[in-house]
Parts: structure tokens; C-alpha cells; sequence
């Protein structure tokens, strides 16, 4: 997601994004970057803040880590699941 967008602005795409899919892995890429949008981008939910020009090396590590996060997120999703499942108090 980048912050200035022809149609919008990015902080509310991310909103919209994680309203739509909350596991979802938002990186933002900007040329208008301030510390005070990288704060406000990671509260909406953002998973890192690069900006431009960026390093392609770095972008593709940065998608291996958030493609790792997600996964584990849903091992532990699924884990939990399986626990509660297993182990009531009833």
C-alpha cells in the first residue's frame, strides 16, 4: 500500500484492508514518509513501512518474514483451536 493514492489515502486502504481480512499482511511503501504516518500506518495495522526508494533485497525478505508471521499466526489459531477442542471444562 502506498500513502497517497490516486483515489484515497493509504491509512484508510489499510483500515478497509483489515476490516475485510484482519490476517491480512499490510506493508506499506511510501516517498512521503514520516514518523508520525509510520505510527499511525503500524496502529491501523500495518506489518512494516518501507519507504522509496526501497532495496528490492530488503522487500523480498520483508515478504518472507510477513508470509512466516501469517503462518505461524494461523498454527497458533489452529493450535488453540484443537486445545479448546480437546481439553473442555465442561
Amino acid at each position: 500500500v502506498d500513502m497517497n493514492l490516486p483515489d484515497g489515502n493509504g491509512l484508510d486502504l489499510i483500515s478497509e484492508i483489515k476490516n475485510v481480512n484482519p490476517n491480512t499482511q499490510v506493508i506499506v511503501l511510501t516517498g512521503f514518509a514520516t514518523i508520525d504516518t509510520a505510527v499511525q500506518a503500524t496502529q491501523k495495522g500495518a506489518y512494516h513501512f518501507l519507504t522509496k526508494p526501497f532495496n528490492v533485497e530488503e522487500l523480498m525478505s520483508l515478504l518472507d518474514k510477513a508470509l512466516a508471521h501469517k503462518t505461524l499466526e494461523q498454527e497458533n489459531k489452529q493450535l488453540r483451536n484443537e486445545l479448546g477442542t480437546r481439553y473442555q471444562f465442561n
